[in-house]
């Protein structure tokens, strides 16, 4: 693959808060098909990455460009871009018809309602309100619309927090399945998650890149016996930390700097 054939790249990004360094010169790239897992401790820097790569913040240094054109975020054809994030309250008191309803009144396409519906298969709760559905219900109706405009990338934050496991497997599934036709990039404190679905990985810890490449090529060029844990392996050898045994990396504790 050519260097410059990406569906994101960011350059030496760098984002600073009230004197905190939140992104450190972050240099990364995701793949214009596949799925890339972002990873990291809760304080590494994520969700400031998904922000900064969706345009919803300006970095103080650096640069981010999306798709062959190299455009920025806020620049890119509408469409082409779409996320799921964990905090959507401003829709909760809208039944599932009315939120699929507003986003193809964005797009100027009223035919997407009910390919959403049917999507996600709600059509029998459409009259539901958004916060009265299950955590998996709810996540459909998200998925559904953020493909619906068939991106060429899709951004998601945390998405099978708080959802049931038939729930978690259903969307992981769905993920899985969009690796052929765009990029994914999500992120995740769960590695065994990311060890089913992710083609690639960016490990984040305090701000900064750790590891970032293919999977198969980062797990590879391990020493033993991190090569035999896969993912997991990778996570512990690129932060010299320790993992919870379930593969949840909210109760990690930081080792030294590699």
């Amino acid at each position: 693959m050519a260097p410059d054939h990406f569906a994101a790249r960011l350059d030496a990004v760098t984002v600073r808060v009230d004197g905190h360094t939140l992104l450190d010169s972050v240099t990364c790239s995701v793949s214009p098909r596949g799925i890339t897992a972002l990873l990291g401790p809760n304080g590494a820097g994520k969700s400031t990455l998904l922000s900064v790569l969706l345009g919803l913040r300006e970095p103080d240094a650096g640069s981010v460009r999306l798709f062959e054109d190299g455009v920025a975020p806020r620049d890119a054809p509408r469409g082409s871009l779409s996320a799921v994030l964990q905090d959507e309250g401003a829709f909760e008191g809208m039944t599932a018809h009315e939120y699929a309803a507003l986003f193809a009144a964005l797009f100027s396409d009223r035919a997407m309602t009910e390919r959403v519906l049917a999507d996600c298969a709600l059509g029998d709760r459409r009259h539901t309100r958004v916060d009265r559905l299950s955590g998996g219900e709810l996540r459909r109706l998200q998925l559904a619309v953020a493909l619906a405009t068939d991106p060429a990338l899709l951004v998601l934050d945390e998405p099978t927090n708080h959802l049931d496991p038939a729930a978690r497997r259903a969307l992981l599934e769905r993920l899985r399945a969009q690796k052929t036709r765009r990029a994914v990039l999500f992120a995740t404190h769960d590695l065994h998650e990311a060890a089913r679905i992710a083609d690639a990985v960016v490990i984040l810890v305090g701000g900064t890149v750790r590891a970032h490449g293919p999977v198969a090529d980062l797990v590879r060029a391990l020493p033993e016996p991190f090569a035999q844990r896969g993912i997991e392996g990778l996570f512990e050898h690129a932060t010299r930390s320790t993992i919870d045994p379930t593969g949840a990396l909210d109760a990690l504790s930081d080792g030294a700097e590699p």
